[in-house]
């Protein structure tokens, strides 16, 4: 086959390492009968890594006006050139391709089937409107798409049953591990952060950005009802929500316990589970998350928002909690570190890990398998 790999909303987070992910896993030889071609934002680092495999990338253009001018014409493009039979959309809406050429497209905006749920209840009115605006054009966007990828079986059933999909036009294939997390590269900005942390202390890492979704205004208030823990967050100590959860904390008398080491590199991301006595991620939604299957396999302990796609993701791995009581979610906490069920849970983990994660070569074999079967209906 000739498969377009369009990465082109993929900036930064999960779906960049997703997408280095899947080009790292195309230099195995597994994949040599099939022609590929990227389309990358412009400027990523994606060009680079597809060209270290001799694969062609065109660059999709990252600012708003960019993209109205742009967008299409760059797409047409790749597409009259390259002339692909499959066009695989690694997360976002399937590229505009011409009539007959099969897509495939990740899906990780869980709110879109979830509509029961207010996303974005958090954010002033105007704002909310502009989110929900835009997520009416996106879903319509998304369901455009042969064929969808997601992460989790709670949301495969609900696109088969709120979106119309058959089964066989669904799949669920959850991130691969990156070699990384056991073997980071050293960053020196962020070993001076960690240097920083008192030597003694039991951490609860959030390695995540400051998103309404995610809850992590309530760090503050849990680190009132624990004491005994100290937070580490990736959030930039310098942004809007940095600020604020230093004036929170600051207030509530907990400054010295929740530390704001900002934003680091995903291949130095396991130099914080080296550090981390257990992992916390309070979302009200997630199409899946990174850090439940970096979690599990640092043998890091986990707490999680009593959630649907929580417990899809992690079973009887983790310890759930209301994402908004922090008295609870303090008692979740201690509950994650007691070692009377620890193993037990650190073992299901295990399990589930070699059971559905695996290795980027693994994910993109179901991925191919996957192009195919929608290419063939």
């Amino acid at each position: 086959m000739k498969i377009l790999l369009d990465a082109s909303h993929q900036r930064a987070g999960g779906g960049l390492q997703v997408s280095h992910g899947i080009l790292s896993a195309l230099a195995d030889d597994a994949f040599a009968e099939h022609d590929w071609h990227v389309l990358a934002p412009e400027g990523s680092t994606l060009h680079a890594a597809a060209a270290q495999i001799a694969i062609p990338s065109d660059a999709y253009p990252t600012s708003t006006v960019g993209r109205q001018a742009r967008g299409r014409s760059v797409v047409r493009d790749v597409v009259d050139t390259f002339d692909p039979d499959v066009a695989y959309t690694v997360f976002g809406p399937p590229v505009p391709v011409r009539a007959g050429v099969t897509t495939a497209a990740g899906m990780a905006y869980s709110n879109l089937l979830y509509p029961e749920v207010d996303f974005w209840a958090h954010l002033p009115r105007r704002t909310r409107w502009k989110h929900e605006v835009r997520d009416h054009f996106r879903q319509h966007a998304v369901r455009q798409a042969s064929g969808l990828i997601l992460e989790t079986e709670a949301l495969r059933r609900r696109a088969m049953e709120r979106w119309g999909y058959e089964e066989e036009a669904t799949t669920v294939i959850r991130p691969a591990v990156g070699p990384n997390l056991l073997d980071p590269e050293e960053d020196v900005r962020v070993r001076d952060q960690l240097d920083l942390l008192p030597a003694s202390a039991t951490f609860v890492l959030l390695a995540s950005g400051y998103h309404p979704n995610k809850n992590v205004d309530q760090i503050p208030a849990i680190a009132l009802e624990a004491p005994e823990l100290h937070f580490v967050l990736t959030v930039e100590p310098g942004s809007p929500g940095g600020r604020e959860l230093r004036e929170v904390s600051h207030r509530l008398g907990v400054s010295d316990r929740v530390h704001l080491i900002g934003n680091v590199p995903q291949v130095s991301i396991g130099m914080l589970y080296q550090h981390a006595d257990v992992l916390l991620l309070m979302s009200e939604l997630e199409s899946f998350s990174n850090n439940v299957s970096e979690a599990i396999a640092t043998r890091t302990p986990l707490v999680l928002s009593d959630r649907d796609w929580a417990r899809s993701a992690a079973g009887e791995a983790a310890v759930y909690v209301p994402p908004r009581e922090p008295s609870k979610i303090a008692a979740g906490l201690r509950a994650a570190l007691d070692p009377v069920d620890l193993d037990r849970r650190l073992d299901v983990g295990s399990t589930i890990l070699a059971e559905h994660h695996g290795t980027h070569v693994g994910r993109l074999r179901h991925v191919v398998r996957f192009l195919e079967t929608l290419r063939n209906r």
